[in-house]
């Protein structure tokens, strides 16, 4: 099914609320109710308004999705092994940086799966990130 918004599904992707685009009102409707807030749908001639309460505002008891680490084996960015880890460490240790387009090419992955590795390996402390968005650079950590 073809997003009336792609812009709008790709924010409910990145927040966990669709599984895939065309896909998703049924699961917020879902995730709110108990709540004791509901999410606002609202139309208007050619446009639409999705109003979401923050359902952290008393804390941090409400999740919308599982933790990336406990995300299946087929989700972006999940299922890497140590060897990919590793070329990614190696390269980025023999030319003194490594970036994400490199990286892609090096693992022949996708850019969102290979952002996610990048990102890992800084959470780990094995890289370190320099620069943002196109002057992004992966640096060893020595």
């Amino acid at each position: 099914m073809q997003s009336r918004n792609p812009n709008l599904a790709a924010v409910f992707y990145c927040m966990r609320l669709i599984e895939s685009y065309g896909t998703g009102i049924g699961k917020i409707i879902r995730l709110y109710s108990g709540e004791g807030k509901e999410p606002q749908f609202e139309t208007a001639k050619g446009a639409f308004r999705v109003t979401l309460p923050n359902r952290n505002e008393d804390g941090p008891k409400a999740r919308f999705a599982e933790p990336i680490d406990t995300l299946p084996e087929n989700a972006a960015g999940a299922g890497w092994n140590e060897d990919e880890k590793e070329r990614i460490c190696r390269f980025a240790g023999k030319h003194g940086r490594i970036t994400r387009k490199e990286a892609e090419s090096l693992l022949k992955a996708r850019p969102t799966r290979t952002y996610m590795l990048l990102k890992r390996l800084c959470r780990e402390g094995r890289l370190r990130l320099e620069g943002s968005g196109k002057n992004s650079v992966y640096m060893p950590v020595k």
